[in-house]
């Protein structure tokens, strides 16, 4: 049997396991399984296109919408006037070191309408996380979901990179499960397949996390090895195909196993 034959039927017996074709006989021939998992996966693929063109988990998952209100909100109660004031004050307490109170970065998260302002945002996440660090207090807010759901409405990819780089700084502020699937998705949006999957890694790798389903997560990391479709994203795929199959709190949502399937069968023709 030829090798990419013999990976793709390895990768079908995991998943065979993992109970996704209890409906099937173990003695059915693996290209009607394929047919079954091509099948599958356009059904997915075609919902994902049909109802979450914007984002590959959708608005349910990702919140953003809900962040969209919520700015809606804020601007209401900031006329131009209160709102030049606000951001005078905000320079102000940059430019002399000032406390950043998590209530004006909350403020200020949600006024954001350019890229001078996204940058404005950082610089206040930057100095009240530095504060927060100093005194060593516990964060009051987290702020990892609302802040990337901001760089992901305004398509920051590089730049929420850069920040999620920064380990010991603005990282300790921005991680979170619910923030890292925002920053993962964000990064699938821009291409960034390599950098979603090694942030599943490094995920998957952690004792903190061990325990924790990562079902979201997993799908945006086989998705990007999908979209990278080479043998060596295959090997990846299914060796976190596997390291799941091992870790009984771990279950892979059938999107998950047909971007999988959908990447076998890729690599065979």
């Amino acid at each position: 049997m030829p090798p990419k034959i013999k990976e793709v039927y390895r990768l079908y017996e995991i998943f065979l396991s993992r109970r996704l074709f209890l409906f099937l006989s173990p003695y059915h021939k693996v290209p009607y399984i394929m047919r079954i998992v091509l099948k599958l996966f356009k059904t997915f693929h075609h919902n994902t296109l049909i109802q979450n063109r914007r984002y590959l988990l959708g608005d349910g998952a990702l919140r953003i919408q809900s962040y969209l209100n919520h700015c809606q909100d804020y601007q209401s109660n900031y006329d131009d006037a209160r709102r030049e004031t606000f951001s005078a004050e905000m320079k102000d307490k940059i430019s002399t070191g000032d406390v950043i109170l998590g209530d004006e970065l909350k403020t200020m998260i949600h006024l954001v309408k350019t890229d001078e302002d996204v940058d404005m945002c950082i610089k206040m996440a930057n100095q009240y996380q530095k504060v927060k660090y100093q005194l060593q207090q516990r964060y009051d807010f987290f702020f990892g979901p609302v802040f990337m759901r901001m760089l992901h409405h305004y398509k920051k990819a590089d730049v929420a990179f850069k920040l999620m780089e920064d380990r010991k700084g603005m990282r300790n502020l921005l991680f979170h499960l619910t923030g890292i699937v925002i920053y993962m998705d964000l990064l699938y949006e821009g291409e960034k397949y390599e950098q979603v999957v090694k942030c599943y890694e490094e995920l998957d790798r952690s004792q903190k996390y061990k325990h924790l389903p990562l079902r979201n997560h997993m799908t945006l990391a086989m998705a990007a090895l999908y979209k990278m479709n080479s043998q060596q994203a295959l090997e990846k795929a299914t060796e976190l195909v596997q390291a799941t199959y091992h870790n009984s709190e771990r279950i892979t949502s059938p999107r998950t196993r047909a971007y999988a399937a959908a990447l076998a069968l890729n690599q065979v023709h």
